[in-house]
C-alpha cells in the first residue's frame, strides 16, 4: 500500500499547521502591543478602538482552534 497522496490532492493538516503558525505570529505581535511598555499607548486608546482591537484577537484565537482541530483531524484521517 503507497502512502503518497495523488499531487493533486490537498494536504489539510500540512495547510491547517501553516495558517496556524501565521496566526500565531499575528496574535503575538498583537499581543505584545497590550501590555508592558507598549502597552501604554494602547490604553490611550478610544475604548471603541481597544475594543475592536481585542475583537480582532479574538477572532484570530478562534481561527487558530479551529486551524488546530483541523490538523489533529487530519492525523486521525492520516492514521486510518
Amino acid at each position: 500500500m503507497s502512502t503518497t497522496k495523488p499531487a493533486n490532492k490537498p494536504d489539510i493538516r500540512k495547510d491547517a499547521l501553516e495558517r496556524a503558525h501565521v496566526l500565531v505570529s499575528h496574535l503575538d505581535a498583537l499581543i505584545t502591543c497590550t501590555y508592558g511598555g507598549g502597552g501604554e499607548s494602547f490604553r490611550e486608546m478610544a475604548d471603541h478602538l481597544q475594543d475592536s482591537y481585542m475583537w480582532s484577537v479574538a477572532e484570530r484565537i478562534q481561527e487558530l482552534q479551529a486551524c488546530i482541530e483541523k490538523a489533529h483531524d487530519g492525523d486521525k484521517a492520516g492514521a486510518a
